[in-house]
């Protein structure tokens, strides 16, 4: 059986240490806090078809253009000099759609392979705003699907980690949103991408748990019929 890769953030240790620190948290406050990885928000395959296309597309031009431009100067090598900017015009001018095409189809299906091969080159060839509102729409989707939104009070807090994109973001069910701005979670969320950039990311999420309760007891103080209504394990 493959490991998943979330299991190589945190050891059992490090997971059993941050659901301590979740336990502990909420004492005094009626919050709900859950700790959540994905290996990945979505597989991307849209966009990996697409990037295939337009890049396939910019090397078939550039082999063909280059091949073009090869077979000017050798036909003008044994006569006058000619610039290399007449050369470059008139290869241009001589350039073979159906090579291009070939090209093209024999490439894009490869880069496409080398891309899911290779994911981590995939992300940095996607936009930014693209992977930012797939991990925000994934997050989103999750909050509900694990139950965060069904707390008595709708003070359901959920951090969720994705790995493959290098992204966090940290969601407060409406109850929470009224009291706390967005600022507050992006500053906890800066700390747990920086802290997992810098291979402490044990520390750094126990620290923006804490933060977190501390936040939501000012405003959400525990109550006397209290109960734990989310599992406090990290989950996958």
């Amino acid at each position: 059986m493959m490991s998943k890769k979330s299991d190589t953030l945190f050891t059992a240790a490090d997971k059993q240490q941050i659901a301590v620190h979740i336990q502990q948290a909420e004492k005094n406050t009626s919050g709900e806090i859950v700790v959540l990885l994905h290996d990945a928000s979505d597989h991307y395959k849209e966009m990996t078809i697409i990037t295939s296309m337009i890049f396939a597309y910019l090397l078939a031009l550039t082999l063909e253009v280059t091949y073009s431009f090869y077979l000017q100067l050798i036909s003008h090598w044994s006569v006058d000099p000619t610039p290399l900017f007449s050369l470059l015009s008139e290869a241009l001018h001589h350039l073979s759609l159906w090579r291009q095409l070939t090209l093209f189809v024999l490439a894009t299906p490869l880069l496409y392979a080398l891309l899911q091969l290779f994911p981590r080159v995939k992300m940095l060839l996607l936009p930014t705003a693209y992977l930012d509102s797939k991990v925000k729409r994934h997050a989103l989707e999750s909050f509900y699907e694990r139950g965060l939104h069904k707390t008595r009070d709708q003070t359901g807090v959920l951090i969720f980690i994705s790995l493959l994109e290098h992204r966090v973001a940290i969601l407060g069910d409406r109850g929470i949103n009224e009291k706390i701005t967005s600022d507050f979670w992006k500053t906890l969320v800066d700390e747990i991408v920086q802290g997992i950039h810098k291979q402490q990311s044990t520390p750094a999420v126990c620290s923006v748990i804490d933060k977190c309760a501390l936040e939501l007891s000012r405003h959400f103080p525990q109550k006397h019929d209290d109960t734990n209504e989310l599992s406090n394990e990290v989950l996958s």
